[in-house]
């Protein structure tokens, strides 16, 4: 799919899988799942580090918790547009990634420095 296709679109849930497989490492255990996003209550993708694609695996889908620092800052993304879609390959940012921008200037990004992790924070244009 074409992330550019998510503009316009309300983000309405996130979900996680059953973790895969932990490795140890630095700077601490790496942890490794799917993140889903589901999108104006029906349509289920997979957010990945890279790319967005409809999700077609069977797996058991969890609710997404947010973290303390999230609750700590109000950051809400639920029911919030997606307004505008970065894509990055690994020559402009470190291994590439994809990040939805909301329309409360909120990031929604699938980041791989430690294992899998949803980034979620404020979105600062770059110069």
């Amino acid at each position: 799919m074409n992330a550019k296709e998510l503009i316009g679109r309300t983000l309405t849930n996130i979900f996680e899988t059953k973790i895969s497989h932990v490795q140890e490492g630095f700077p601490g255990p790496a942890s490794y799942f799917d993140i889903v996003i589901e999108i104006d209550n029906s349509d289920l993708f997979e957010l990945g580090a890279h790319s967005i694609n409809t999700w077609k695996k069977k797996d058991v889908l969890f609710l997404y918790e947010r973290s303390a620092w999230e609750v700590q800052n109000n950051f809400i993304v639920l029911g919030k547009k997606v307004t505008k879609v970065i894509q990055r390959d690994s020559e402009e940012y470190w291994d590439g990634s994809l990040t939805l921008i909301m329309e409360n200037n909120l990031i929604v990004e699938h980041q791989t420095a430690n294992g899998d992790q949803l980034f979620i924070g404020e979105y600062e244009e770059l110069e």
